[in-house]
């Protein structure tokens, strides 16, 4: 079932808890590799999302589905986490963020990068769905970066 609309807006201060929980679980195994790869604690990476891009929340017909992190750098806007709750997935709504993006940014960037675990087939077959593709670049162990021209 397609969601009516979307929304991507700052997420207020009693729901960033619920993105650092999700971020970190969705993480899962790979979390000390992609620290050790990173050269941060915990507790650096989940502060990193206050200074470095910008976190939104993603409503989906006026709940809450989800938490997109995002950096413009450059010409480039590199997504640093897209998470969806189990309950919004599948319904059309990852389409509809990165269409959202996609419009937001049009005059200002030419591609969008992703990190993806290795592991996640399922996201994997979503992003080359929607046009995007692996890259060979030295990342952390189990992740891949993918990349799409706009």
């Amino acid at each position: 079932m397609k969601p009516n609309s979307i929304l991507l807006r700052t997420p207020t201060a009693t729901e960033v808890p619920t993105f650092l929980e999700a971020f970190r679980t969705q993480l899962g195994d790979s979390q000390e590799e992609a620290l050790a790869h990173l050269g941060l604690t915990w507790d650096e990476l989940a502060a990193l999302f206050t200074s470095v891009g910008e976190l939104r929340a993603i409503d989906a017909d006026g709940e809450v589905a989800g938490f997109v992190w995002i950096e413009l750098r450059d010409r480039e806007l590199h997504i640093h986490a897209v998470i969806l709750h189990p309950d919004f997935r599948g319904r059309g709504i990852g389409r509809e963020v990165f269409s959202e993006l996609q419009r937001e940014y049009s005059d200002t960037i030419n591609t969008i990068e992703l990190g993806v675990q290795e592991s996640n087939q399922r996201a994997i077959g979503f992003y080359e769905h929607i046009g995007f593709s692996s890259m060979e670049r030295a990342t952390a162990p189990g992740f891949r970066i993918m990349t799409k021209r706009c």
